[in-house]
């Protein structure tokens, strides 16, 4: 078997939820030499022309995706898969489709309203999903901001607190301690300020979970899929008054505080289990819904109610050695190597419409 392993290329000035995907290309390219597997790392930078000269150069038998972003666009990636389909190349995680669903965040969670998947009421700054359809293809017009006109009528009704996120953004980027808003007129000063920003994004404004935060990872295997041990991410020493969410500096920021307090636990008592169950249970729903391949990651809150709420469905995890996905794998007694050639394997039981060679 040849395998390709293609991810958007970075360099060293980018952001480290960017970097990041270096990381992941490392950590599959030792499992495949453990493996005794042919492969080659091919970064992309530019669509079809670099794509489709590393595949003709190297031939491969299948495509190990790890791409996240195209030219710095988060929301372009879902293109790559698309483009090995249309080539008839299989390559791991999910199809384009589900790729696309799950990064749209606005259209991700109407699915899963529409299929009774608990997920926080929201809305979108500015109005409406036309004017975040012109923001993808050109510039914000004067028309397409009034449209944000009546979003104060909207937050006043659904109450508060709001979390604000960009719309199609992952890994935390947008997120910072000021994203959480405890009153209407907070939450639309705080929208005005951060659309003056010149990278302003579409934003998604969510009714924030007050609880506990989980992450269930899934893995596929032959005749369905498993839920790995779940995680709950711990806020130890939290400033009062703050906010507990996984933002930005949570995530990437080695010099925050937030970075190295805010930590995954594989820990639950025994009255956690039936709620445990019914996590991993939600997290099935949703790898059904969204027609999900190989593995994927579902983030949750549970509020005092202990009713669970999705929060995102990550169809292309981080898979870097630290990262939670790894570590659920660990958790369950996964090896690195028994997780990637699980992933490829799960990707070859997938037919491609077309012939794959070029």
């Amino acid at each position: 078997m040849r395998v390709a392993i293609i991810y958007n290329a970075v360099d060293g000035n980018c952001d480290p939820s960017e970097l990041d995907v270096l990381d992941q290309a490392q950590t599959v390219g030792k499992a495949l030499d453990v493996l005794g597997v042919t492969y080659a790392a091919l970064p992309i930078t530019k669509i079809f022309k670099d794509l489709m000269y590393g595949i003709e150069r190297f031939r491969p038998d299948i495509v190990f995706n790890l791409v996240e972003s195209v030219s710095g666009k988060d929301e372009l990636h879902p293109n790559i898969a698309a483009v090995l389909e249309l080539i008839g190349l299989p390559f791991t995680g999910s199809s384009a489709r589900g790729l696309w669903l799950t990064t749209d965040k606005i259209i991700a969670k109407e699915i899963m309203q529409a299929r009774g998947i608990p997920t926080p009421d929201f809305w979108t700054y500015p109005e409406d999903m036309r004017p975040y359809r012109v923001c993808r293809t050109g510039e914000w017009t004067a028309d397409d901001h009034l449209l944000a006109c009546g979003h104060d009528v909207r937050c006043r009704k659904t109450g508060g607190p709001w979390i604000v996120k960009p719309a199609a953004k992952d890994a935390s980027i947008g997120i910072d301690e000021d994203a959480v808003f405890s009153s209407a007129d907070d939450l639309m000063a705080g929208l005005s300020s951060r659309w003056k920003a010149p990278d302003a994004k579409p934003f998604l404004v969510e009714r924030y979970i007050h609880g506990r935060e989980f992450n269930i990872s899934m893995l596929e295997r032959p005749g369905g899929v498993e839920c790995l041990p779940p995680a709950e991410i711990v806020f130890r020493n939290h400033p009062k008054g703050r906010p507990k969410i996984l933002d930005w500096q949570a995530k990437w920021d080695t010099s925050a505080l937030s970075y190295h307090n805010t930590v995954r636990s594989f820990d639950f008592t025994p009255e956690d289990l039936p709620l445990l169950e019914k996590l991993k249970a939600l997290a099935k729903a949703c790898w059904k819904a969204f027609e999900l391949n190989g593995y994927a990651r579902v983030d949750m809150r549970v509020d005092e109610n202990k009713m669970p709420w999705i929060l995102e469905i990550n169809a292309n995890p981080c898979l870097s050695g630290n990262a939670g996905f790894m570590a659920a794998a660990r958790e369950g007694g996964l090896s690195k190597e028994e997780v990637i050639k699980r992933i490829l394997e799960a990707a070859m039981r997938y037919e491609q419409p077309l012939s794959h060679k070029p």
